[in-house]
């Protein structure tokens, strides 16, 4: 089965690097919306509420913890996400599928005791500035390609793993006399990732494609807490598909030789639209929020502009991240000095 986890097709999936640069500034937005995203930055103060999209949370604490949720909200959490879609390509046509989501991490802190050692507090002060616990995440990219005749004759599946990890950072102030330390924590995670496709052409010779995408990760025990479950948990994932030669059928506004083959697609958790320039097809965007076809990040907020924290900067220049040797002195900001709270991301259709 020609199946890789990765691609050497020029730009993405074989379309050109520009257009797939277009696409992924609108899935950067829905990745990076809302969340704290390391290293911090002076920034960070304005972002400690994440917004919770596209949680997947491991299967076995769903199915004893969660009621079974059909519906394409992404919003509500679940141990898979479904994205069905109609392509109109050669059987010969490469599919490319990226799955792309964040994996949380938590954010402890611990306070320097002479004599006594390091010991759970809330939160330090340095030097006027005031450090917290907060839940971080980490982005992640898997990459899936595979021939769309061999989808035809059989499902292939994938299997990912996002490693634990434990990281501890000493913190000092300015005359670098040791204040306490920050402990982040990373739960392994498992991810399987199925494809499939049919033949539902009539008239004209077109698939629909089906990917599954479920957290499989074991070591969470059904009576855990929601907050254990949360670190198990997938957040912000969404799928970016591309083919290397053919185009997708809108599922909105679906051309009348797809119509039908549109309303046999079945969504749950995702909602598909065409995704990079306007016009195109070879690109398709899988996300756990409902967009138009073709959306777009507002200037201010592309994800190349945004700073480690998700907050637009307000100069040409991006601020230098936090570490324990830079932080810095001096009172927070203001409300008017920092960057704007709302509007990180605003996505809608180029039209």
């Amino acid at each position: 089965m020609p199946l890789t986890a990765g691609t050497d097709l020029p730009g993405f999936g074989g379309v050109p690097a520009e257009h797939y640069a277009r696409a992924s500034r609108a899935a950067d937005a829905i990745l990076y919306d809302g969340y704290l995203i390391r290293p911090a930055s002076r920034r960070g103060v304005t972002n400690q509420r994440p917004r919770r999209v596209g949680v997947l949370v491991p299967r076995p604490w769903a199915v004893g913890n969660l009621p079974f949720d059909t519906g394409v909200d992404g919003s509500v959490e679940s141990f898979f996400s479904r994205t069905e879609v109609v392509a109109e390509c050669p059987p010969d046509t490469q599919l490319t599928v990226r799955l792309r989501f964040l994996q949380p991490q938590r954010r402890s802190l611990e306070r320097y005791l002479p004599g006594t050692g390091f010991v759970p507090t809330s939160q330090l002060d340095i030097d006027g500035w005031r450090v917290t616990s907060a839940d971080e995440a980490i982005p992640h990219e898997r990459d899936v390609r595979v021939a769309v005749e061999s989808l035809l004759r059989e499902p292939v599946e994938a299997g990912f793993d996002a490693i634990e990890t434990t990281e501890l950072e000493t913190v000092r102030d300015a005359t670098g006399a040791v204040r306490g330390r920050i402990r982040r924590i990373c739960r392994p995670l498992r991810i399987r990732l199925q494809l499939a496709a049919v033949d539902a052409g009539l008239v004209v010779p077109m698939v629909r494609l089906r990917s599954l995408v479920e957290n499989v990760t074991p070591s969470l025990s059904v009576d855990a807490s929601p907050a254990d479950a949360a670190l198990h948990s997938l957040v912000s994932a969404h799928l970016i598909l591309a083919l290397s030669d053919g185009g997708f059928a809108s599922l909105l506004d679906p051309p009348p030789w797809a119509a039908d083959a549109a309303a046999d697609c079945t969504n749950i958790h995702a909602f598909p639209v065409l995704v990079g320039e306007a016009g195109r097809d070879d690109l398709m965007l899988s996300a756990p929020v409902e967009l138009p076809d073709y959306p777009r990040a507002e200037p201010l907020t592309l994800g190349d502009a945004l700073d480690a924290a998700g907050a637009a900067p307000t100069a040409g220049t991006l601020p230098t991240p936090i570490t324990p040797a830079t932080y810095p002195t001096g009172p927070l900001p203001s409300a008017a000095d920092s960057s704007p709270q709302a509007h990180w991301v605003v996505v809608r259709s180029t039209a």
